[in-house]
């Protein structure tokens, strides 16, 4: 269908329209952004919606006149003002969220400048926590975030001074009031959604866009945790499974390679491959029960299609390498890891030093 010029046009119209609606529904939620902190997780909130501007705007059409005329009526939605009013609603909330988060906490608990809440849980993962709504806001125009770029550092590194002595992250807290934080959980989930895999893809995020250096962030210590429990039991899907694990470890492997990290790079590049080889016995992990069968075993995050694209993925930069390891100079580096729905969209434009 979208092959088709006649089409394309409609299929346009819907569209636009879908995001015309989602807009609306945003402006109006915002109305309570300074009393609520829920609703900006990448998943199904703000962050999510923030994203899908974002890429529809590094991906506007150009060519014939039928192609820009669509590429003008998308560029209307996903232009500075668009994107700004989203960016501002969820630091707003997130300064509320700070607040609530420090009046329950103890006077020695550091407290991060923002902070979301989900379903009433405070989780700190890419999938609908801290980590995940950080990293999108990192993939913004500058001159869009640069107000609130003091509050992301420091909540960045708030989040590095949580991880566990495992070198995980809980997936979420609880405060009671006048406690300090704990964990809900251990630290034991490590996917994409909760624990080291999102925190290794934001830290890089941050890395890369800011142009710091890669040490100040526990980039080896999150990467280790994420092949050594990247085998997952709930399959091969980005969320959840070995496909997220796969594309942190080749956003770690870009990162290195930004850096001239050689050896650094290669092992992370290595463990990446290893674990996507693994995961090709997918049916057989299944059958022993080693594995289990997901609730959309072909799905993009739930199941066998993200791995597609973590496959194609490795073997891609693979192919450019040819056989001998010994002998590359950094053709499996890519400068991004290009994780579907979280990580595909470029900014290797430039990059801007912030003040630390």
């Amino acid at each position: 269908m979208y092959n088709d010029k006649h089409n394309l046009p409609d299929t346009a119209a819907l569209c636009t329209g879908i995001l015309h609606r989602a807009l609306k529904i945003q402006a109006r939620e915002a109305a309570d952004d300074s009393r609520e902190d829920d609703g900006c997780e990448v998943l199904y909130g703000q962050a999510g919606l923030l994203y899908a501007l974002l890429r529809l705007r590094g991906s506007i059409p150009r060519g014939d006149g039928r192609q820009s005329e669509i590429g003008a009526s998308v560029a209307q939605l996903v232009d500075d003002a668009s994107i700004s009013k989203i960016v501002q609603s969820i630091i707003t909330r997130a300064r509320f969220g700070s607040s609530v988060y420090a009046s329950n906490a103890s006077k020695s608990s550091t407290i991060p400048s923002l902070m979301w809440s989900w379903h009433y849980k405070r989780y700190l993962g890419a999938g609908h926590g801290v980590a995940g709504i950080l990293h999108i806001l990192l993939l913004c125009p500058v001159d869009i975030i640069r107000p609130y770029i003091s509050d992301i550092l420091q909540t960045v590194e708030w989040l590095t001074t949580m991880q566990g002595d495992d070198g995980n992250w809980a997936s979420s807290l609880k405060l009671q009031y006048k406690v300090p934080y704990m964990s809900i959980t251990s630290t034991c989930l490590a996917r994409w959604c909760h624990g080291a895999p999102g925190m290794l893809i934001l830290f890089t995020t941050l890395v890369r866009r800011a142009h710091l250096y890669p040490d100040i962030f526990p980039l080896s210590a999150s990467a280790a945790i994420v092949y050594e429990r990247g085998l997952l039991r709930k399959g091969v899907g980005l969320c959840h499974g070995v496909a997220g694990s796969v594309y942190a470890l080749l956003a770690a492997c870009d990162v290195m390679g930004i850096w001239k990290r050689n050896e650094h790079s290669k092992v992370y590049f290595l463990s990446a491959i290893h674990l996507a080889h693994l995961a090709t016995s997918y049916t057989q992990f299944t059958s022993s029960g080693e594995m289990t069968t997901p609730d959309k075993p072909w799905s993009l995050y739930g199941g066998v299609a993200g791995m597609c694209c973590a496959l194609a993925e490795t073997y891609d930069r693979l192919g450019t390498a040819g056989r001998n390891l010994d002998q590359l100079e950094f053709s499996w580096c890519r400068f991004r890891s290009g994780m579907p729905g979280f990580d595909d969209i470029d900014t290797s434009v430039k990059f801007v030093k912030y003040n630390q």
